[in-house]
């Protein structure tokens, strides 16, 4: 099992920096951040996965899966 690296998932990393500013972010908010950075593909995962949540994800959750979504490709 080989450990990513922050360089490795930079959509991933753009959230958990915005999460360490605001620690109640939701993940609503962090695919609206990376909408902004043009990560629209990373955006609509998390969207998708808020769905599959009902809404109950934060965004460092939703980093979470980012890098978890990634590391399965």
């Amino acid at each position: 099992m080989t450990t990513s690296t922050p360089a490795d998932h930079p959509a991933a990393q753009l959230v958990e920096n915005a999460a360490r500013e605001r620690p109640r972010m939701h993940a609503s908010h962090a695919a609206d951040l990376l909408d902004q950075h043009q990560y629209a593909t990373e955006a609509n995962l998390i969207r998708d996965e808020l769905r599959a949540q009902r809404g109950h994800l934060s965004a460092k959750q939703a980093a979470r899966f980012l890098r978890d979504q990634a590391d399965a490709r």
